[in-house]
């Protein structure tokens, strides 16, 4: 009671000049000390850290198709490029490199085009997870080299030879032929014009429906 009483005791932390026996001063020094070492251990505790979600490629890859499904005509021309890619899907930031995509394209029995466009389907699906987060490291096929192409050479036919196939066509198509040759449209282009898409005046023609939609695939 004493020492509860006196000024600077307890509630300062000080202990008193005299009056105790050295036992009970030793006493209350260890735990004073044990107090505060309990305090100083529980300010240093680091806060619990969440792991990081890793998700694999493969499940990246597949988020992003079903995203870009429905904003393509042909989604199928992704979704095959992407089964290109499945030797790849288990890895995730950690260990899918630029080299192993690199290597992995190399050893594709593809043609070089051909892997290119794979090589920017796993371009596009992790540029998407990097923008939401889900990826924190580098692209690795941003940083693959691309597939040397070689250039194309196309064979062409000659007027004559032109004339002959015309020939060879029933009269109802040859006109369907001409628009082909010389406009580039696709067989469904040229089956949805009608009469407000021909312009004679300026000599033009307006392509932006297809025959089995209301667009063009390009």
């Amino acid at each position: 009671s004493r020492w509860a009483g006196r000024e600077g005791g307890r509630a300062s932390g000080h202990l008193p000049d005299e009056g105790l026996p050295e036992s009970v001063v030793d006493l209350l020094l260890e735990a004073q000390f044990s107090r505060l070492k309990s305090e100083l251990l529980a300010a240093l505790k680091p806060e619990p850290v969440e792991p990081l979600e890793r998700p694999m490629f493969g499940e990246l890859l597949t988020e992003w198709l079903v995203w870009i499904s429905s904003k393509r005509v042909q989604p199928a021309n992704e979704q095959r490029l992407a089964r290109h890619l499945r030797g790849l899907y288990l890895e995730d930031e950690t260990t899918l490199t630029a080299a192993m995509v690199e290597e992995y394209l190399a050893n594709l029995p593809l043609a070089p085009s051909t892997r290119n466009k794979a090589r920017g389907v796993g371009r596009l699906a992790i540029d998407r997870a990097r923008a939401s987060r889900r990826w924190r490291e580098v692209n690795p096929f941003t940083l693959a080299a691309r597939a040397k192409e070689p250039t194309r050479k196309y064979e062409t036919l000659t007027e004559a030879e032109l004339v002959a196939v015309q020939e060879k066509l029933r009269p109802d198509r040859r006109r369907m032929f001409r628009l082909h040759l010389h406009l580039g449209f696709r067989p469904g282009e040229l089956l949805a014009l009608r009469k407000e898409d021909v312009d004679f005046n300026a000599g033009t023609i307006l392509v932006h429906r297809s025959h089995a939609r209301e667009e063009t695939k390009t």
